[in-house]
Order: C-alpha cells, then sequence, then structure tokens
C-alpha cells in the first residue's frame, strides 16, 4: 500500500537509479484523490497548493529502472517539475500511466488539507524529458493532464511504445502502442 518512491515538496539533485519498483497499490476503498499505488509518486508538499509559487521537484534523474505492475501509474508527477530526465527505464503493466505529468494538480489527503483539489499550475513544468526507455503494456503511455500555459511539451522522443509503429495518437494513424497525449512530443520513437 502506498507508493515504490514517494516525494513531497521541493528537493532537487535527487538520483532513482537501477531499482525495481513494482506492485505497489492503494487500499480499498481509498480516495481517487489520493495518490497511492504508483511506482514513482513526486508531488509538491501540502503547504504548496495555494497558488503556482510552491515547490516541485528540480534536477532530479530516474534511469535505469524496472517500473511494473503498480495499481495507477509507473511515475506520476504533480504540477511542479523542473529538469526531470527519465531515461533508460523500462515502464511496462501499470494500471494507468506510464509517465503523467498533472498539470491540474486534482490530489489531496483529507487527512491534512480539508479542500479537495484540484491545485492547477498549467505554467508549472519545464524541461521535462522522457527519452530512450521501453514502455509497454501500460493503459497510457505518457500524458500530460492541463493545457500548459507557458508552451511546455514533454520531450518524449526515442521511446519504444510497444509497436514499431510508434505511440497511439490522432496524429500517428498507425500507432498501435501505449498512447501519449497532447503536448508530448513523440518523434522520432
Amino acid at each position: 500500500h502506498r507508493c515504490g518512491i514517494e516525494t513531497a515538496g521541493g528537493h532537487t539533485g535527487l538520483t532513482i537509479r537501477n531499482n525495481d519498483i513494482h506492485s505497489n497499490s492503494g487500499n480499498p476503498g481509498d480516495t481517487p484523490y489520493l495518490k497511492y499505488g504508483m511506482g514513482i509518486l513526486m508531488i509538491r508538499g501540502s503547504s504548496d497548493k495555494v497558488d503556482c509559487n510552491g515547490y516541485g521537484p528540480d534536477n532530479v534523474l530516474i534511469q535505469n529502472n524496472n517500473i511494473f505492475n503498480n495499481e495507477k501509474h509507473g511515475i506520476y508527477m504533480g504540477p511542479k517539475n523542473n529538469q526531470v530526465e527519465i531515461i533508460e527505464n523500462h515502464i511496462y503493466d501499470n494500471g494507468d500511466d506510464a509517465v503523467q505529468v498533472d498539470l491540474i494538480g486534482n490530489y489531496w489527503n483529507p487527512d491534512y488539507e480539508p479542500d479537495p483539489g484540484p491545485y492547477t499550475c498549467l505554467a508549472g513544468s519545464n524541461d521535462v524529458i522522457v527519452n530512450y526507455n521501453n514502455i509497454y503494456g501500460n493503459s497510457n503511455g505518457i500524458r500530460v493532464l492541463g493545457d500548459p500555459s507557458n508552451g511546455f511539451i514533454l520531450d518524449g522522443e526515442c521511446n519504444w511504445y510497444g509497436t514499431p509503429f510508434g505511440p497511439t495518437h490522432p496524429s500517428n494513424p498507425a500507432g498501435s502502442g501505449d498512447s501519449v497525449s497532447d503536448n508530448v512530443d513523440y518523434i522520432p520513437w
């Protein structure tokens, strides 16, 4: 129950490397706004939810991990992220997204935060790179929730999406692999 690796609030210079992160889940009856059941969870601290001036991860490297069979996302990031590099991982068979950047921030813990979200920060992420990963068998591949107001595009190039035809996306009609959302640059795969 909970997540394999969980961070909250601002931190910098974190490296997560050479781990097997798998089989994490929530408890039956958990509210969907609790972010349990992830392989890796990086969110803002509860005191940072008032506006977009809070803290989030900065200068993070996630490399050479096997992240699989988690109830929800392989990697989940809240709305504040800067210089996050996710490279050379195997992210597969997770119940939801392989990687999600949630600019809406629709999560909260009723034990500590009496008012539910969302705590939107559409200009909160910059320089998120997801390259050279094997991403397959997840409900979705890479997803950005919310429409960035700062021109943010997640770099999702050079990944294996489970098929030589690339990820599923309306701009890739032949794609049949794990899907990517808008605001993800997935070419070349």
